[in-house]
């Protein structure tokens, strides 16, 4: 007989899906409090500048332009290696 059309086994039309929790499941989790606010992106450059991080700024208005009301800020900060003396 011919496949029923209506069924699948890729696209089955019911789906059982136990969604309790699990004792794996970690219900603790910090929040940082922040003074800025919310932080809705976040970006890590190779290179930390501010012609960079304008470029990014720019590119993410362009699908959405609500951002350029949005207040950025931006925290360039130093890389910092760990050099540790041989052994």
């Amino acid at each position: 007989p011919p496949p029923d059309p209506e069924r699948s086994f890729y696209y089955p039309l019911h789906l059982d899906l136990d969604l309790e929790r699990g004792p794996w499941d970690d219900d603790d989790f910090d929040v940082d409090e922040v003074e800025e606010g919310p932080v809705l992106a976040l970006c890590v450059a190779g290179a930390g500048d501010r012609r960079t991080l304008s470029r990014w700024i720019a590119g993410l208005q362009e699908t959405n332009p609500a951002l350029s009301r949005i207040p950025v800020v931006f925290r360039l900060g130093g890389v910092t290696t760990c050099q540790e003396d041989p052994p």
